[in-house]
């Protein structure tokens, strides 16, 4: 949901989960700080304070925003990785809307994020006095690519109709932080660039000898690396590269799998403990949404394909129901309120 606190009616708090109280209702000690290197032949983990030896281990760091060792677009373009980026997109385009008589606003990349944050920079923008035009710049020769053709053809003509130019067969080259050039030549003045062309894991990961498939981990069926001989390490959630029974690519990066891997993982080093094999990770996939910020998601839900406002809600559902429980209410009133906003705009024309 940071694409909805980008569109300005998700209260940020909702998405917020402090682990500390967390780790201490449950008596684990809680270390914040980053890991710089991992010693998987010595079982230690390095953080920037601290040298600490393990017997088990589980690596779950998630992703972050992939500049493909573009240093100077790392630091002029915008990004979303958590809830501080969102609200630094709603503050820098709000701002700049104000103060300009026009912009450009280019989301580099056209997948699920970038579909999602283009529809809510929209949301966010459309009632406002200034001008402006959201261009979807997509590498690739289309959008969605991972998608069935049928979501990508709803998602152009909904584009379409919200006046969101897309761009593909077509990269960010240059951007000063005002004006973007494209690898066309095309440029862009004054522009604003959010990047979703990519995601990676943890730089850490890096340094380490693991058997990695771009830069997740490859892992086998009870969660272990590939390539590691024993069962003390355990991958989980998008710094794994799971591909499962009879499949060629991993599967994709979603919650609901990272949700499963880690009680797996969970499972497994107590198995481990107990000197009993370890289970396999089962794939349990409920489907995928890409929800637009006017009020439709195309996708398919228990292999059934859902559009519209029913998928919408589908997708709002199930963040209501992952979300943490002193928070569930306020997420809820939150969706309502936006529907009913939006119906009310509907009917005064």
């Amino acid at each position: 949901m940071l694409p909805d606190v980008i569109g300005g009616w998700m209260r940020p708090e909702l998405l917020r989960y402090e682990l500390a109280p967390f780790a201490e209702r449950q008596d684990i000690e809680f270390v914040n700080e980053p890991v710089e290197a991992i010693d998987t032949g010595n079982k230690r983990i390095r953080t920037r304070g601290r040298d600490i030896p393990y017997e088990y281990a589980v690596l779950a760091t998630g992703s972050e925003t992939n500049f493909y060792g573009n240093s100077s677009l790392r630091e002029s373009c915008l990004k979303l990785d958590n809830v501080d980026d969102a609200l630094a997109i709603n503050r820098t385009l709000t701002d700049r809307s104000g103060r300009m008589d026009e912009m450009n606003i280019l989301v580099i990349g056209g997948g699920y994020t970038g579909i999602e944050i283009a529809t809510n920079i929209n949301y966010l923008l459309r009632a406002g006095s200034g001008k402006y035009k959201i261009h979807i710049v997509e590498k690739a020769d289309d959008i969605l690519k991972m998608l069935p053709e049928w979501i990508a053809g709803k998602v152009k003509k909904e584009m379409d109709n919200l006046g969101i130019e897309i761009i593909t067969s077509d990269s960010l080259e240059e951007y000063d932080g005002e004006v973007a050039v494209l690898a066309s030549g095309r440029k862009f003045s004054p522009a604003s660039c959010i990047w979703t062309a990519g995601v990676k894991s943890g730089a850490y990961l890096e340094q380490t000898d693991l058997n990695k498939k771009r830069t997740r981990i490859v892992v086998e069926n009870d969660l272990t690396p590939a390539d590691h001989h024993g069962k003390d390490l355990f991958i989980a959630g998008d710094t794994a590269s799971f591909t499962g029974r009879g499949k060629d690519n991993p599967i994709r990066m979603a919650v609901m799998f990272s949700m499963g891997q880690g009680k797996t993982a969970a499972n497994n080093i107590i198995r481990s403990i107990q000197k009993r094999p370890l289970e396999r990770y089962k794939v349990l996939d409920l489907g995928y949404l890409v929800p637009m910020a006017h009020g439709k998601a195309p996708g398919v839900v228990m292999r059934t394909r859902v559009w519209g406002l029913l998928g919408y809600m589908m997708h709002y559902y199930m963040c209501i129901y992952r979300s943490e429980p002193e928070n569930m209410a306020g997420i809820a009133k939150d969706v309502i309120f936006k529907m009913l906003k939006r119906k009310i705009r509907r009917g005064n024309g």
